[in-house]
């Protein structure tokens, strides 16, 4: 059995509703996941809410929940790769990590 391969990226956030004290944002994102010889590649897209309240200068977490979706149709250009081939296509790549 390889590694356990796991990637996620945010792909477009909104915000609903905020004041001086409280901002609801929805997160939209992709986890990708694949462990050769135990989970064929696969993504997962949610929609994340968070519920933040300004308090001691800064914001904090409120509360937050997840939930499937939306989801796109696979491109029916390419065959989903299978897990031994996604593995080998990925090997040597960096995992992209945004400027600090």
């Amino acid at each position: 059995m390889g590694p356990i391969q796991y990637g996620q990226s945010v792909l477009a956030t909104r915000v609903d509703a905020s004041s001086p004290t409280r901002v609801r944002v929805l997160v939209w994102s992709v986890g990708v996941l694949a462990r050769t010889g135990v989970a064929a590649p696969q993504a997962g897209w949610t929609t994340s809410v968070f519920e933040l309240v300004w308090e001691h200068a800064d914001w904090k977490t409120w509360s937050e929940t997840t939930t499937s979706g939306p989801t796109p149709i696979l491109n029916d250009g390419a065959r989903p790769a299978t897990d031994r081939e996604f593995t080998t296509a990925l090997t040597g790549f960096t995992p992209w990590q945004a400027a600090a």
